[in-house]
């Protein structure tokens, strides 16, 4: 009876546009409760959800995570900067990679690494030089592939020369793989940063935010939209 008698309630001041007292504590209600209601049936699926990435960074205490982002198939990519030889697999495998970089207090390499939804470890993909490079964004777009940005000084092995001392850097990266579909490199004389990530869920178009507050726009295949 107490439930029927809300349902009218509300109804009434959906028709009316009521706004007293008894109408605002109905439309605060029935939010709560359906906030309630999807954290209940929403619960159990993850109830017995762990994944690698939680006990991650003991694994690998040389990595800085930055940035994770959740793949099509649950898979988890978590990017960031690394500075000594780091062990990359999580789940009692070894996948251990050295940076390129001989000064380790000065220099930092860029990664990228799959855990599958399964917790096995998929791949690492890392790239950098003897300056300080990193990934600060990761993004998954909506043909499964995986876009990282982030900064650079002077080059990165994925074919990219920095304009200036540093630049901001997008790089596509096979999802199955690791390996690069395509990079660009953004940025000129001053140096510049990639600070910020999203990619459009229909058309795929890459969206990446610098540091300056500049916004860059790039095609799904890795072309300026602009021709230039």
């Amino acid at each position: 009876m107490m439930l029927t008698g809300f349902r009218q309630l509300l109804r009434g001041c959906h028709r009316g546009a009521r706004s007293n007292s008894k109408c605002v504590a109905a439309k605060r209600f029935a939010l709560v409760a359906a906030t309630v209601l999807l954290a209940i049936r929403v619960a159990p699926a993850f109830a017995d959800c762990t994944y690698p990435f939680l006990d991650w960074t003991t694994e690998t205490q040389w990595a800085k995570p930055a940035s994770l982002a959740i793949g099509l198939s649950g898979e988890i990519y978590i990017v960031g900067g690394f500075d000594h030889g780091t062990d990359f697999d999580p789940t009692g495998g070894v996948q251990l990679i050295s940076p390129v970089a001989s000064n380790v207090d000065e220099a930092d390499d860029l990664y990228a690494t799959r855990l599958e939804s399964d917790e096995s470890y998929g791949w690492t993909y890392t790239d950098g030089l003897d300056e300080v490079d990193s990934a600060t964004a990761v993004a998954v777009g909506p043909d499964g592939h995986v876009v990282v940005v982030g900064g650079f000084r002077r080059f990165l092995a994925a074919g990219l020369i920095a304009d200036g001392e540093s630049d901001a850097y997008v790089v596509k990266l096979d999802s199955a793989f690791g390996q690069p579909i395509w990079a660009q490199s953004i940025g000129g004389p001053p140096n510049e940063t990639a600070t910020s990530l999203a990619i459009d869920p229909v058309d795929g178009s890459v969206f990446v935010g610098l540091d300056d507050g500049s916004l860059n726009k790039f095609n799904s295949d890795g072309t300026d939209p602009l021709g230039s």
